[in-house]
């Protein structure tokens, strides 16, 4: 956990730090030194951020100013008072973007993330059980090695496919069927889509692999069915691959497919993500670069979790 909170921080930082140098948004403030480690506390929220500032020509320098201001010396009893207040990220500060409006870019982030989650959530969770549940009815059923073998081959066909170029084609069948591609469940099934046939390929490697194990040879000479062997013995090591690949996946369903939200009408993440770069809104794609990054890493952590706690092997030496 604390290894992830470093990571977050390292990556976080290091993003924001190399949009904020190639960005045009960059702003000097006089008698103020630029540090990169200073503005990203002040982006998250965590220091106060400069608001405004104005030159005052007969300050008293004996009077204390409130903890919300404070001064610097310009020349006789010139100087120039900044206003500080806690801002960024945290504290949910509205700032001017073309796409928010005047609304807070987190609030509007998180809306559009909650419009992603209500079609891709669905759609890989049923891609994972019906992917598992598909291929364990591969195995118990299809005998022959020939049908297997050109089963195995259609697959890897599929797979190999651009999910862009499957998503296009879902699209151009919808047109023909004279359905409406401007649906959300229409779009729920190519994230299904997208998922399902990756999945299945991964799994049936893994567990064609682990039925091929000693203690598998040893379940069978026993005399135990298949079933059994699979879902008691083989099932547990071969989730490992597919939940390897869960890492990717939760960080997409967060995220979004940009293609997928455009083509099926999803005012979700992906179409802001789209937005963003096209009306050039710095303050937005900022953003959305922060809570990627947070949101990747914390897909890992869940992952490595329920790797460990699937993991049959764990504490064999």
């Amino acid at each position: 956990m604390f290894l992830t909170l470093i990571n977050i921080i390292i990556s976080t930082f290091f993003c924001v730090s190399l949009l904020n140098i190639f960005s045009n948004n960059n702003y000097n403030i006089p008698f103020i030194r630029k540090n990169i480690f200073k503005e990203y506390l002040e982006y998250i929220g965590l220091l106060k951020s400069i608001e405004s500032y104005k030159i005052v020509y007969d300050l008293d320098a004996n009077i204390p100013l409130s903890k919300n201001y404070f001064a610097k010396h310009i020349a006789g009893n010139s100087y120039i008072v900044y206003k500080i207040k806690y801002k960024g990220l945290i504290w949910g500060t509205p700032s001017y973007s073309p796409l928010t409006k005047g609304k807070s870019t987190i609030k509007v982030i998180f809306n559009k993330i909650k419009n992603t989650l209500k079609i891709s959530i669905p759609g890989i969770v049923f891609s994972y059980l019906i992917s598992i549940s598909f291929i364990i009815a591969w195995t118990l059923s299809v005998k022959n090695k020939s049908i297997d073998n050109i089963l195995d081959y259609i697959m890897l066909f599929l797979n190999s496919l651009p999910r862009n170029l499957t998503v296009i084609l879902l699209i151009s069948s919808l047109y023909y069927l004279n359905i409406n591609p401007k649906n959300s469940i229409i779009g729920g099934f190519g994230w299904f889509f997208s998922f399902f046939i990756f999945n299945a390929v991964i799994f049936k490697q893994a567990l064609h692999k682990n039925l091929s194990a000693c203690y598998i040879i040893t379940a069978k000479s026993k005399g135990l069915k298949k079933i059994k062997i699979i879902l008691v013995h083989a099932l547990k090591p071969s989730l490992i691959p597919i939940i390897t690949n869960l890492r990717s996946t939760l960080a997409t369903a967060f995220f979004g497919t940009s293609i997928i939200e455009k083509m099926f009408g999803i005012d979700g993440i992906g179409s802001l993500t789209i937005n963003a770069i096209k009306n050039n809104d710095y303050i937005i794609y900022k953003d959305l670069i922060f809570i990627g990054v947070f949101i990747m890493l914390i897909s890992n952590l869940i992952s490595d979790m329920l790797i460990y706690k699937i993991n049959p092997y764990k504490g064999v030496t």
